[in-house]
């Protein structure tokens, strides 16, 4: 049996960085027409305030009407990509497109081996590029190897809606 726990929306307005750690599961408006709220959660530590996050395929009007079923029961949505969790659930900075908060924690969360498998990130300049996977484990690549992967740097919540989290 899992161990998700899940608390309401108004509990936690922000988390401070020294408690966000991986399970942890994010809630965000996601402000279209008609307010709604998305999910995901932390697979990966990869630097301070950098994690890996992982949004579900799972959309609520209220931020509470989230269950341990659906969580269990979901599916990625988009790639993963870097959140810079200081900046979107510690000091809110550059948050003008929808809070993000953290709603809940998944305790016995694992990496699946397909995430440890094709999960990279890219760094590095031309001729010299490097990617690496969740678990910090680097190699060498090509410029056009690069060119498939997300870049080795983190966005904040705007921008992981900006650019990875696309509803229809």
């Amino acid at each position: 049996m899992s161990k998700i726990e899940l608390w309401d929306w108004n509990k936690k307005k922000r988390t401070m960085l020294r408690f966000i750690k991986v399970g942890d599961i994010v809630c965000f408006e996601i402000n279209e027409p008609k307010k709604k709220y998305g999910y995901g959660i932390l697979i990966a530590k990869l630097d301070d305030g950098w994690f890996a996050c992982k949004v579900y395929d799972i959309q609520h009007i209220d931020p509470n009407s989230i269950t341990e079923k659906e969580i269990i029961e979901a599916n990625q949505f988009g790639d993963i990509f870097i959140l810079d969790v200081y900046s979107t659930l510690d000091v809110k900075k550059y948050i003008n497109d929808g809070e993000w908060r953290i709603l809940g924690h998944y305790g016995d969360f694992k990496l699946s081996q397909d995430e440890i498998d094709n999960t990279f990130f890219e760094y590095g300049v031309s001729g010299m590029k490097r990617k690496i996977n969740l678990l910090g484990d680097e190699q060498e690549i090509s410029d056009q190897e690069a060119e498939s992967y997300l870049p080795y740097s983190p966005v904040t919540g705007d921008d992981a809606k900006r650019w990875y989290i696309k509803y229809d």
